[in-house]
């Protein structure tokens, strides 16, 4: 199945992560891989003090900017895509994330129908979670569940910096 979590709001890496601790209790087998994120969070530092799962990040502490990309950062995303369609045809793992992969469709960075191609015989009992923002129709469409996050207020708004605890 793959599931689909999308749209403005708050909670979509979040509710990924809420899936993986939920498969680890069931001594699922757990890959986390993260595009264009690079700065450390709490989440993470518990999930490899604990060694839950691997997790595998390709992007930077930069912030990537579509209208004038940083071809380092471009690079390593397309690094962790091909990275990534190689877990997928392996199959070696239970619940395999792909935290921001919407977002890397909607930039142009990876086509979403080389993605889809490469889940086509993909065995049911494995598990996709992608995340991100703009998620692509086409992965909206072959998705089993899509849950798009809707900000109705969020604390940003007045101070535009993150919380430790609740965002880093």
């Amino acid at each position: 199945m793959i599931l689909v979590f999308t749209g403005k709001g708050k909670g979509k890496t979040t509710a990924a992560l809420g899936c993986a601790i939920r498969a680890k209790g069931r001594n699922k087998k757990v890959v986390l891989i993260q595009f264009l994120k690079g700065s450390n969070t709490g989440e993470l530092s518990l999930i490899r003090e604990l060694n839950l799962f691997p997790i595998y990040r390709f992007g930077t502490e930069n912030f990537f900017y579509p209208e004038s990309p940083d071809q380092k950062i471009v690079d390593l995303v397309k690094k962790g895509i091909k990275f990534a369609l190689k877990l997928v045809s392996s199959g070696e793992f239970d619940i395999l994330i792909l935290d921001e992969l919407n977002l890397v469709f909607h930039w142009g960075i990876a086509e979403p129908d080389e993605f889809l191609r490469a889940v086509e015989t993909f065995p049911e009992e494995k598990h996709i979670i992608i995340t991100g923002r703009c998620a692509p129709e086409s992965i909206i469409k072959r998705a089993d569940l899509v849950t798009e996050m809707r900000e109705v207020k969020h604390y940003f708004t007045g101070t535009g910096k993150p919380v430790e605890g609740l965002d880093l």
